[in-house]
């Protein structure tokens, strides 16, 4: 038997270390928090079958302690030992079901007496859920049937043909529960084959799986092989915040269990809390996720934590990206990137939720980039491959950083390109001379280059000293005098040469430039010949 003892007292913690006779009392291991906070990370990590836990504590009480206990079901025996003999935390522990209550300071005798209670109890809620596992084993086959139904489709995905097959399989869904899938993938399969039995592999999954990632309302999770390499935990619960934390944290365990007695990495995709109908959906998403991310090991991607969960702020770092890509120092920028998924990776916030919110900050920092350099948007937002990326980015950090990089690679190209200004007007220039005879506006002629049509004009009358509505129109003045040459050409094969057709607005054009009509041109051309 486990015990944790909580209590912000130190000497309280430790007179009971030494007074109480822990082996005699049937106790093996004793753990000690001195604040909620702590024992919370110990009941998360470690399996424990008694809490003797002080009430008054900073922060949070052992009354708040003991009801997130109850939200996660976490299954223990909890004793209240504390000085306060008030009346309202008296009826709270009832409300909570706590085993008994025991007010400071108490003979050490009195402690031995209750926790040998506590441990009778224990070991009879232990051999009881012994033996629902071992009638529930038929139970558990039928409903990994059913599972496999739902899942390839043989059930159509409506809610009466599923309640049809459940009650032919006799299986119970309760009204209100959610179902929760967990895509395992697990990595190296090859290799892993090579030295272990496909078979073996499966049971110690199974095994790792019951033990970690079991709800205590359920007899054991489902747990089955869906794909080549790939495996299926199924859970059933509320879809409650509460549980959708505890599954992140158990499957990190999951993971680690798995590395240990393996030797390889795994994945574990979290799914959305979903109704059975849309069971099937949900874990092709999370197939389809998983496919994406082929370099990434021992993760645990949530993609069922709710949008408005608190998340880690990476707003700074992203701040810096977009300092550095305004320096366009790409060398610096790349460093900047390796930090913010090196933080990523350290608090293992996989989220779907938090992938979107760093990929629209990342987008933001990008596009106020690009509007402050005077460079059009539509090199991004428009550009398919970038759109695809985007669309893909909240699958998971691998995805996440392709889309990163692939945004500064078309907006590093871009600066590069705009810093360069006589490249960029030499650009314009002959871009309008190949296309004298077509019609050319500025707005083709800004997104040809990337920038801001306003900005485009300024630049080129800045370094050719007219404006770009005047070269254009010099250029097709040039190319028409040249096509009214020539005898067989009429004036209106000339307009239509130059890429007008508009004839009164060529002649007008034409007037104007060059003192004389399209016709008189022509005829003293004639003349002088």
């Amino acid at each position: 038997m486990r015990v944790l003892v909580v209590d912000d007292d130190i000497f309280s913690i430790k007179g009971l270390e030494k007074g109480v006779a822990w082996e005699k009392d049937g106790i093996t291991q004793v753990s000690q928090a001195l604040s909620a906070v702590a024992a919370r990370k110990i009941l998360m990590e470690e399996t424990i079958d008694i809490m003797i836990c002080d009430i008054e504590m900073p922060n949070e009480s052992g009354i708040e302690l003991l009801q997130w206990v109850r939200e996660r079901n976490i299954s223990i025996i909890v004793i209240f030992y504390s000085c306060h003999a008030d009346f309202i935390y008296a009826q709270n522990a009832v409300k909570l079901q706590v085993f008994d209550y025991v007010l400071k300071p108490a003979p050490y005798s009195e402690i031995d007496r209750i926790l040998k209670k506590a441990v009778d109890e224990r070991e009879k809620q232990l051999a009881i859920r012994h033996e629902k596992k071992f009638t529930g084993k038929k139970e558990l086959a039928l409903y990994e049937k059913f599972m496999r139904a739902v899942l390839d489709g043989t059930i159509p995905s409506d809610q009466k043909a599923i309640e049809k097959m459940a009650g032919i399989l006799g299986i119970q869904i309760r009204y209100g529960t959610k179902f929760c899938p967990i895509l395992h993938d697990v990595k190296h399969w090859n290799e892993i084959l090579r030295t272990w039995n496909k078979i073996d592999v499966e049971f110690s999954i199974k095994n790792i799986g019951r033990e970690v990632l079991a709800f205590d309302r359920m007899k054991e999770p489902v747990i089955f092989p869906v794909f080549e390499k790939y495996y299926l935990t199924v859970l059933e619960g509320y879809g409650t915040e509460a549980e959708q934390n505890d599954i992140c944290m158990k499957c990190r365990r999951f993971n680690q269990g798995f590395k240990k007695l393996i030797g390889y990495g795994i994945n574990s995709y979290v799914g959305k809390w979903c109704e059975i109908e849309q069971f099937q959906k949900e874990v092709q998403n999370l197939l389809e996720f998983s496919r994406a991310e082929n370099s990434i090991e021992n993760v645990v991607m949530a993609y069922g934590i709710r949008k408005n969960q608190k998340r880690e702020d990476y707003s700074a770092l992203i701040d810096n990206c977009y300092q550095l890509l305004l320096k366009n120092d790409r060398i610096h920028l790349y460093e900047s990137v390796s930090a913010l998924f090196n933080r990523l990776d350290k608090g293992h916030d996989y989220s779907y939720y938090q992938m979107v919110e760093i990929s629209r900050q990342y987008e933001r920092a990008a596009l106020a980039v690009l509007d402050i350099k005077n460079i059009d948007r539509g090199i991004l937002i428009n550009d398919n491959e970038y759109k695809d990326k985007e669309r893909k980015a909240s699958w998971g950090p691998e995805s996440l950083r392709i889309f990163i990089d692939h945004t500064n690679e078309i907006v590093l190209e871009a600066l590069n390109r705009a810093g360069n200004e006589r490249n960029v007007i030499a650009e314009v220039k002959s871009y309008i001379d190949q296309h004298v005879n077509e019609e050319i506006s500025r707005e083709e002629l800004a997104g040809m280059v990337f920038l801001n049509e306003d900005y485009l004009s300024r630049l080129f009358r800045k370094r050719e000293g007219i404006s770009m509505t005047q070269y254009i129109t010099e250029r097709k003045i040039e190319k028409a005098k040249a096509l009214l040459d020539v005898p067989e050409i009429s004036i209106t094969m000339a307009a239509e040469g130059i890429g007008i057709s508009n004839f009164p607005y060529f002649s007008k054009m034409f007037k104007r430039e060059t003192g004389l009509t399209p016709s008189d041109y022509k005829k003293r051309r004639e003349k002088n010949e």
